[in-house]
């Protein structure tokens, strides 16, 4: 394909400072090949949500030892399981601003692969350069007009290496094992993928309650660990929310 618009843009676009958020999927590579191929000074950091499939962790280490690794200072589970808040949900996604968004401020540019294609909100809320939500960060989406057609065509074109897991059935996507936000269906396939994931999901969620249930909030309302009568309970909740 003829990726000549795309790497007009970013010169065209290039800031003096410009870093890569990779997450070691099949858009991030395609992007960080962009860049090179733009011939554009970047620097690039990957977020260790500690949550990422094994698979992914490898082929990071592999084939982009070049790009640092920005680590938390404790692991997701260890959060779930010692911080005053519930578990994450699709409705409460905290672990994704302490985990995926958690970088340093920076005044330069941001490249992300972000796609339109994914959902309708992508499409509806995001610009190929974009002022983010948290009004900290502007985004330069070179990818984000491209079909996953054309990704693989682009990843096939230039010989780029990908994670083993995208070659399996169910592996469109790659992100944190069990992320709530993948809903119940999706939870299921990657537990049966992984159960060590599930175990420590377990493990965390359990903690939780024993921690604080019956424990009110700072403003004295009850915690959502008091509504479930032991950790079992409260970990069936969370293990099946949909």
């Amino acid at each position: 394909m003829d990726v000549s618009m795309e790497i007009d843009f970013i010169r065209k676009n290039a800031h003096p400072a410009m870093r890569l958020a990779f997450s070691g999927g099949k858009d991030s590579i395609v992007c960080k090949r962009l860049l090179e191929l733009a011939g554009v000074p970047f620097t690039s950091y990957y977020s260790n949500t500690t949550m990422d499939p094994p698979e992914l962790v490898k082929f990071i280490k592999a084939q982009h030892g070049d790009v640092p690794w920005l680590n938390p200072k404790m692991p997701m589970m260890t959060a779930v399981a010692t911080l005053p808040k519930t578990p994450p949900t699709r409705r409460c996604r905290w672990c994704c601003n302490l985990y995926k968004e958690n970088a340093p401020r920076f005044d330069g540019l941001t490249v992300m692969g972000i796609r339109a294609e994914e959902s309708a909100r992508r499409k509806k809320a995001y610009k190929p350069i974009t002022k983010m939500r948290n009004g900290k960060t502007t985004a330069m989406l070179p990818i984000l007009r491209w079909t996953e057609e054309d990704i693989w065509q682009f990843i096939d074109d230039e010989k780029l290496p990908y994670c083993s897991l995208y070659d399996e059935n169910g592996f469109s996507r790659l992100g944190c094992v069990g992320c709530p936000m993948t809903g119940l269906r999706r939870r299921d396939f990657e537990f049966r993928r992984w159960p060590q994931f599930e175990r420590n999901w377990e493990r965390a969620v359990k903690r939780s309650w024993e921690k604080w249930h019956g424990v009110p909030c700072r403003n004295g309302e009850m915690r959502r660990a008091t509504k479930y009568e032991s950790p079992e309970a409260y970990w069936q909740w969370w293990r099946n929310q949909p």
